[in-house]
């Protein structure tokens, strides 16, 4: 201490500057690291949480694709592989150039419930439930995030490989969980990715530490003072940003290291400021796209619904949830290209924005339906309101050169009658829409109650359907088809027939339709196509060799991706020729995807089959699909027969297709033929073929009874409850 106090004041007020300095560094430095790790950090598991919102608002649009048939499964997981981690590259990873940035080193992992890796950038379709922390070896990462993602989602920390390097690193992750897809969806990326900024800040302190400590004691309470002050405004800048104040401290016209530290300071500041702007525009873009609808610039229905619950919650006396749903669109679509397709759906919403009065609201609640909420109206004005926005609707088209006519499905239920939330009242206009669509008119059609009572007996009818299928309630009868030039059977057509142990005898009008509406007809066409391969031994014995066989196929059957399979699996398994055989599809099953049809069609053909247009003339493009799809025979739907003793126009349209199936090489069959008279106009038009009650009823094939071998239905069951 005598020493000490004997000291020269020079060389004392150099400790105590050396000492000053050295502890307000390293005050600084704690503090700056602190927050600066921190607000990174932080920034760090916000661009992490932020990723998953993001990809969980892609996967949720890409399930609505997917449910709506625009994709594949496979397809669709190939996208969501692209859009998270970027394109596979030659050395078996993928390249993580992705349009959301989670560092320098961060991907997306998304993983089913059972561990395996759907998406990852070195080990996709690989099961990791087992895989522990290379450090911790008694921690299970994958199940951890899972469990947490099951849990309401959240985040993780753990240690592993940098993608393609050796070294390891520590990880966070944030995990949520998907139903729609039963995924878990996880960003992650490594902790050193956030803080490498916050341990730079330390170098540059410390360096700073040893420059200040060199500095000599002249003008020592000058070189002090001009040291605290600037280290005060910093500790208030840092103070001010862990308040979310980013502001810049005030340069100060020195170029030493206090000074550079402030411009280091400022350059933190000011790059913290723009990435937790950066975050903030994404936060609203996500915010937007979650109550928004981008191409019709429309509410979407999270927002639509807020908006009714809060009208509701606000004491209105009634209201009403109108929906209504472009008649046709996917037609619409194919024939005139999905941007005119976008372009309609925008100004569906801008015309009726022209003429809604100012409590009406309108949304986009799913691909080509909208919902409008209407209060305090009557009921006929909705009438009055539709019209004038149809009005609208189309002279906007028209003036935009779009000469294709719009026209929709309607349906509404009533506040409070049908429902007193938002929730109830959608599900009831949804009901009531399925009336419409299948009634196929342009009616407004009100919620009834009578309508859950339908929807209760579709569901008794597709467990009878299921039984009756399983149990070979359905049987098959065939129908002759007759030429009229030499009075022979020269084909028949395979019927399905369902006498039921509860029903009795189901007309097909009615258990047809209720397949589809079931999700049956997957196995039911299975069953069926199984069902007449095994009785066209007899059906040959009875009629000769040379006839041929049709079988109807229904759209759905058709488009499925295991339809080819079922049937090569079925040619195999009964050993028939498929030249004795015709698949009979309508004009519907050309609606979804053209393409896809054609190299079905052909690769049918190539088997041997024929195929045949069923129902012509009832669908929309006819001509066009006679000009492109590789067809032998086309039908004549029964309702032009029906018209041709009355109606000359009819005969001269049957004609004139006469005529265009001649130039193409078809042929050409009348069904639903009844009486003497039909028989005498067709002959006159140059038909040949007849099918009917005229010449024969559908007639069960008599055989020995022998049970049909079960079919194997392991795949279509899973594809079912899919």
């Amino acid at each position: 201490m005598k020493y000490w106090r004997n000291m020269a004041l020079s060389k004392r007020l150099l400790i105590y500057i050396m000492i000053l300095v050295l502890m307000a560094v390293c005050a600084i430095g704690a503090v700056s690291y602190t927050i600066s790790k921190r607000a990174l950090d932080d920034k760090g598991k916000t661009i992490l949480e932020n990723g998953v919102v993001m990809a969980s608002a892609y996967l949720n649009e890409l399930w609505g694709d997917y449910e709506r048939g625009e994709y594949t499964y496979d397809e669709a997981v190939e996208n969501v592989r692209v859009f998270l981690n970027g394109e596979m590259t030659s050395a078996g990873h993928r390249d993580l150039m992705t349009g959301i940035d989670l560092g320098e080193h961060g991907y997306f992992i998304i993983y089913d419930t059972e561990g395996t890796a759907v998406v990852h950038p070195t080990m996709e379709n690989q099961n990791l439930w087992h895989v522990v922390d290379p450090i911790r070896q008694d921690y299970y990462l994958v199940q951890d995030q899972i469990a947490i993602a099951m849990n309401g989602g959240g985040y993780a920390h753990y240690a592993w490989a940098f993608p393609t390097e050796d070294r390891i690193g520590e990880k966070i992750t944030y995990a949520q969980y998907l139903p729609e897809w039963q995924w878990v969806v996880v960003a992650t990326t490594y902790e050193e990715d956030f803080n490498k900024s916050a341990r730079s800040i330390i170098l540059v302190l410390i360096l700073s530490a040893i420059l200040f400590s060199g500095i000599g004691i002249v003008g020592a309470s000058m070189f002090v003072t001009s040291i605290t002050k600037p280290m005060k405004h910093i500790l208030e800048g840092m103070k001010d940003a862990s308040d979310g104040d980013f502001r810049q401290i005030e340069p100060i016209r020195r170029n030493d290291e206090v000074g550079q530290l402030i411009v280091g300071f400022n350059q933190m500041s000011c790059a913290i400021e723009k990435a937790n702007d950066h975050l903030k525009k994404q936060a609203d873009r996500i915010a937007f796209l979650a109550y928004n609808d981008v191409i019709s610039e429309l509410p979407n229905r999270n927002r639509f619904s807020d908006y009714v619950n809060q009208r509701i919650e606000k004491g209105i006396r009634s209201g009403y949830v109108l929906q209504l749903d472009i008649k046709d669109f996917k037609i619409v679509n194919s024939t005139v290209g999905s941007e005119v397709g976008d372009f309609i759906l925008k100004h569906v919403g801008q015309s009726f924005l022209a003429v809604k009065d100012e409590k009406a609201m309108i949304a986009r609640t799913s691909g080509n339906e909208f919902s409008i909420w209407f209060e305090d109206i009557h009921q006929s004005d909705l009438i009055k309101i539709i019209n004038a926005f149809k009005r609208v609707l189309n002279e906007r088209l028209e003036r935009n050169q779009i000469k294709q006519t719009i026209d929709f499905h309607y349906a509404y239920a009533v506040y409070p009658e049908h429902g007193r939330n938002f929730d109830t009242l959608y599900k009831h206009t949804s009901i009531a829409m399925k009336y419409a669509k299948e009634n196929r008119d342009l009616k407004v059609y009100r919620f009834e109650d009578t309508m859950l009572e339908v929807i209760e007996n579709d569901l008794k009818m597709s467990k009878l359907l299921e039984y009756a299928i399983y149990n070979q309630e359905v049987t098959v009868a065939y129908q002759n088809k007759v030429s009229l030039a030499t009075e022979k059977v020269i084909g028949v057509e395979a019927l399905a027939r369902w006498y039921s142990s509860t029903l009795g005898f189901v007309s097909p009008g009615v258990f047809i339709p209720a397949i589809n509406r079931s999700n049956l007809a997957l196995v039911f066409g299975q069953y069926m196509l199984e069902q007449v391969f095994f009785e066209h031994r007899f059906v040959h014995q009875k009629f000769g060799d040379h006839i041929k066989i049709a079988i109807n196929i229904s759209p759905i059957f058709f488009i499925e991706k295991q339809f080819i399979s079922i049937v090569k699996h079925a040619v195999e398994k009964f050993s028939i020729d498929p030249r004795q055989f015709v698949f009979e599809i309508t004009e519907d099953v050309f609606i979804s995807d053209l393409d896809n049809i054609k190299e079905t069609v052909g690769t049918l053909k190539t088997m041997g089959f024929s195929i045949s247009l069923d129902d012509f003339g009832t669908g929309y493009s006819s001509l066009n699909y006679l000009k492109n799809i590789d067809i032998d025979e086309v039908k004549i739907d029964k309702s032009f027969i029906d018209r041709i003793t009355t109606d000359d126009k009819t005969v001269a349209m049957l004609a004139a297709i006469r005529k265009i199936t001649e130039a193409y090489g078809y042929e050409v069959v009348a069904e639903g033929v009844e009486t003497i008279d039909q028989i005498n106009i067709l002959r006159t038009v140059g038909y040949d073929t007849i099918q009917g009650f005229y010449y024969s009823k559908p007639e069960p094939i008599q055989y020995e009874e022998i049970s049909l071998p079960e079919i194997e239905m392991g795949s279509v069951e899973n594809n079912n409850t899919k």
